[in-house]
């Protein structure tokens, strides 16, 4: 019944949008998700938005023979520490995390998805902002 809602309104329970509960709160509701044919997870959270690499990791191990957990990587300059990264940087940031893996887990797991990029208007002039993120995203693919 949950999982009916979740599909048709997945915004009513927010909770749902972040891993902020336990590892083993998160493996009872995944393994709902599994026992219903889910055999793929996808976390496309960007950095800076709060995205738990270890808890992924921890719950990717535990679930393994049953789940595979896609980790993104992504890019939001309203929320990242480095929000200042030129497009070139940017570029070499996420194919970086693909490339050579995550940040946070020092390499342990790479992203296997390019996300949200989210840019602003200190990187791109409005106009050219849909065509800019295409750009960046594409760069980083082909690296």
């Amino acid at each position: 019944q949950e999982l009916a809602m979740i599909k048709s309104a997945p915004f009513l329970k927010l909770t749902n949008l972040s891993l902020d509960c336990s590892v083993e709160e998160a493996e009872t509701e995944i393994r709902g998700f599994t026992e219903n044919g889910g055999v793929v997870m996808c976390s496309t959270v960007p950095r800076g938005r709060g995205r738990d690499l270890g808890k992924l990791v921890e719950l990717a191990e535990k679930l393994k023979s049953h789940l595979s957990i896609v980790v993104g990587t992504g890019w939001s300059a309203e929320y990242a520490a480095d929000k200042d990264l030129s497009r070139e940087e940017l570029v070499r940031l996420l194919a970086g995390e693909v490339l050579d893996g995550l940040e946070e887990q020092q390499g342990r797991c790479k992203a296997g998805i390019i996300g949200e990029i989210v840019l602003s208007n200190h990187i791109l002039d409005h106009k050219s902002k849909k065509g800019e993120i295409e750009a960046v995203a594409l760069n980083a693919a082909v690296q």
